[in-house]
């Protein structure tokens, strides 16, 4: 995320009191807090919801969904971070070991 032309750096934290096998991305100001930006694409492949969201300045990210469409997304709470606030997304288990296998020529 950029606030102000600054990158915010997301990091990686490994557990918690009640799973220490738990994986979470943490960002600052918010940054990992997201909501819709417009109405659903309705039938739209993840292409053209990337597409969508590059031509966006409002836009952060897309959800596509599992049959086709998707959602275009924007930061925090109606468009506004969270100056001050840290999110914490978890990580599904085993999904951070296919990425890193992904990256790792074989």
């Amino acid at each position: 995320m950029a606030k102000n032309g600054t990158v915010l750096t997301a990091k990686t934290m490994s557990g918690s009191c009640n799973d220490p096998t738990a994986r979470y991305t943490v960002c600052p100001n918010g940054g990992g807090d997201t909501m819709p930006l417009g109405p659903a694409m309705r039938s739209s492949p993840a292409a053209a919801l990337a597409k969508a969201c590059d031509a966006n300045k409002a836009c952060v990210g897309f959800l596509a969904y599992k049959g086709g469409g998707g959602v275009l997304l924007q930061p925090g709470y109606a468009g506004n971070s969270y100056t001050g606030y840290t999110t914490y997304t978890r990580i599904p288990p085993g999904q951070q070991e296919q990425q890193q296998e992904q990256r790792e020529p074989h």
